[in-house]
């Protein structure tokens, strides 16, 4: 399976790399004038999930150092935190990249469950990897909108459910009624 996902991702890097009519402008330049593509410019050209992939990949040292460097980054706290491990890591990434699938394709996201962690989960799990600033701002962010939607939003009563669906909850129960003399 190893040498599978090797593969697959040295085949998308290779794709990414020939010049067509679908390559972008930044990656065009690079192999037209240069004959190569530096990493940092083709990883704006990856999606988050090529960009896990190819991090599963790398040799166990190169993922420790990038550890380290996202660690130093967001000031991560090892007395409150532990380290900041490759499997911590690849955990937060693999629950990121769901959760920005579910919405990217709108579905239901308030129950989600990625890899058994909850929308909750995934906010701690941000962490991992963004300063607890950013992370402040972003769960401040998420509440300012629960309050902008919390008048508008309300339990809705079986009753309200079946009206929606264009079902009158008292003919529904006089039809089972009349059923029920039938039989």
């Amino acid at each position: 399976m190893h040498n599978q996902n090797i593969v697959r991702l040295m085949t998308l890097l290779n794709r990414k790399l020939q010049v067509n009519n679908r390559t972008r402008d930044f990656i065009r330049h690079y192999v037209q004038t240069y004959n190569k593509v530096p990493l940092w410019v083709l990883v704006n050209d990856l999606t988050f999930g090529n960009i896990v992939n190819f991090y599963q990949l790398m040799q166990t040292n190169d993922r420790n150092a990038v550890c380290s460097i996202i660690a130093k980054g967001v000031s991560w706290d090892s007395k409150k935190n532990g380290t900041l491990s490759p499997r911590k890591l690849l955990r937060t990434c693999d629950v990121l990249k769901g959760f920005r699938n579910i919405c990217a394709h709108d579905e239901r996201l308030y129950c989600a469950q990625v890899e058994e962690a909850s929308l909750g989960d995934m906010v701690k799990l941000l962490g991992n990897i963004i300063p607890e600033d950013e992370r402040y701002n972003y769960v401040l962010e998420l509440v300012l909108t629960w309050q902008v939607y919390a008048n508008r939003i309300h339990i809705v009563s079986i009753g309200e459910l079946l009206a929606d669906m264009g079902f009158d909850i008292d003919e529904v129960l006089d039809d089972l009624k009349n059923l029920r003399e039938i039989r």
